[in-house]
């Protein structure tokens, strides 16, 4: 019996692509811009060192760190889609 290949987050993703209509690929585009725009490559980030990111929230988007009922801190996309600022969840925050 053969095991099925473990599918990664791109594989979901990306499989699932064909599937969106152009208004939902708009959107899943802004959301990319977003977190490309508060993501550093990760060469910059072995060159950071312990450097805090920059706390001002990107024109395109930021993360948001939420608290919620006394529990997390989740994680929260924010991005703009139009003049309609916009929230994804992301995760629970991982302990550094």
């Amino acid at each position: 019996m053969a095991r099925k290949a473990t599918k990664t987050p791109f594989d979901t993703v990306t499989s699932h692509l064909g599937q969106l209509n152009r208004v939902e690929l708009e959107e899943l585009s802004e959301m990319v811009a977003a977190l490309l725009a508060v993501t550093e490559p990760e060469e910059e980030d072995e060159d950071q060192g312990d450097n805090e990111k920059p706390t001002r929230p990107d024109a395109r988007g930021h993360i948001e760190e939420k608290m919620i009922n006394g529990c997390g801190p989740y994680l929260y996309l924010r991005y703009w889609q139009g003049k309609t600022l916009k929230s994804k969840y992301i995760g629970k925050k991982g302990k550094s």
